[in-house]
């Protein structure tokens, strides 16, 4: 909402913007009652300094903000010269939610996973519409990197805040501004084109899957279980 419709000066009445306003109170011509002078309306004035100052209240505290992209991850993308299409949307919190609010099929949004493999940290990519199977992806890393792997986990919330560099909620798939080796689902490779996280809750990134591969390094594996979902187009 703009500027309350009068400023409490001193002085003449000057017109009101809104002659209808004027007209509810006897002339088109004038701004209503203003209590800073001689025979105001108080009640009035504090209706409309409510109506006002509740409204920029409820518009920061309540109302979501829009992140702007990332400048890092701009400044990356800009320096390996990959072509790319940075996608803006409304707030959204899943890869789920991210397929309905863009129109995409949830096989075409990446979603992004850290985990921990033992004492590692691992980017782990996968469709939306699969889940990860730890036991395979212990077997897989473990086969690349030439270790016995005993436990993959998901890490705390504080750890991914830590480690990619976002807010609390976001993730991002680009493993290689973060310094983390990315793993990926070899279902992935198949496609031409992904949406992938870019640790903001406002923008995605499309792009050819090859590119990321290789502008990654990615490591391909069988390690994620589709599972049945029914989208709902927002």
């Amino acid at each position: 909402m703009g500027k309350p419709p009068y400023p409490p000066y001193q002085g003449e009445e000057k017109p009101h913007p809104n002659p209808l306003l004027g007209k509810e109170r006897g002339n088109a011509n004038t701004n209503p009652p203003n209590p800073f002078i001689k025979g105001g309306n108080a009640v009035f004035a504090l209706k409309i300094f409510l109506r006002y100052n509740m409204s920029i209240i409820f518009k920061h505290k309540f109302m979501p903000k829009k992140l702007v992209f990332p400048q890092k991850l701009a400044k990356y993308l800009e320096k390996a010269g990959v072509k790319h299409n940075v996608l803006e949307h409304k707030t959204v919190y899943t890869a789920y939610d991210a397929a309905a609010t863009m129109s995409k099929k949830l096989n075409e949004i990446v979603k992004s996973l850290l985990v921990i493999a033992d004492k590692d940290y691992y980017l782990v990519l996968l469709p939306a519409d699969h889940n990860l199977d730890f036991k395979k992806l212990a077997q897989f890393v473990g086969k690349a990197t030439g270790k016995k792997i005993k436990v993959v986990k998901i890490p705390g919330e504080e750890v991914m805040k830590k480690l990619l560099k976002v807010k609390a909620g976001a993730m991002s798939a680009f493993g290689g501004l973060h310094k983390l080796p990315v793993v990926m689902e070899k279902k992935l490779a198949k496609m031409k084109k992904a949406v992938f996280a870019s640790g903001s809750f406002n923008h995605s990134v499309e792009m050819a899957v090859k590119d990321f591969i290789k502008l990654e390094n990615a490591m391909l594996g069988n390690f994620g279980i589709k599972k049945k979902v029914a989208l709902v187009k927002k």
